[in-house]
């Protein structure tokens, strides 16, 4: 019969000679050694399992930033439809498209798809970091080429060697029905 306590183990033996004469019940007690390592094992698991609690809410975070930059609604054109979605692989990513009006008078619209080369955060933070010279350079000017060769200029010297920004802009000049 074996009894069990948190640290302590007690069996009950019987030891038998050649004869099978059985001897008299002996109780045996183990003692179980909590290795101390087990202490730090425990608390680096909380602390790894904390520190990805936290890497998740980050990026779950950068994931919210990331999708406020796409489009809340697809602009009102009659006799047009424009939608889009971005879905990213991962929770961010260097994938993005918007369209914005290049006028006041709302006759000019743009739309412009990118894809940044790789995955992740830094995928992501290169979306940022394009989509902001974006918008400033539309400001500057109208015309797609013009603010793509003030881009391309800018994130040349500004991204490392093999960051890339693949992007496409068109300008939509919708024409009123007659």
């Amino acid at each position: 019969m074996k009894v069990s306590c948190p640290e302590r183990i007690f069996v009950q033996v019987k030891a038998i000679d050649r004869d099978l004469n059985y001897s008299d019940t002996a109780q045996v007690k183990f003692g179980v050694v909590p290795d101390p390592r087990d202490l730090q094992i425990a608390a680096l698991e909380n602390e790894l399992e904390e520190r990805n609690r936290e890497l998740d809410a980050e990026l779950q975070d950068a994931r919210a930033m990331q999708m406020s930059l796409m489009p809340k609604s697809p602009p009102r054109i009659k006799g047009i439809d424009v939608a889009g979605i971005c879905e990213p692989a991962t929770e961010v990513g260097g994938d993005y498209f918007t369209y914005f009006w290049l006028d006041v008078e709302k006759t000019e619209l743009a739309i412009v798809l990118m894809d940044v080369t790789g995955h992740g955060m830094r995928a992501a933070a290169t979306t940022f970091f394009a989509n902001g010279m974006l918008q400033s350079e539309s400001r500057n000017s109208r015309f797609p080429g013009a603010i793509m060769e003030q881009m391309h200029r800018s994130l040349q010297e500004t991204l490392p060697r093999r960051a890339f920004v693949a992007m496409s802009f068109a300008r939509l000049i919708p024409i009123a029905k007659r």
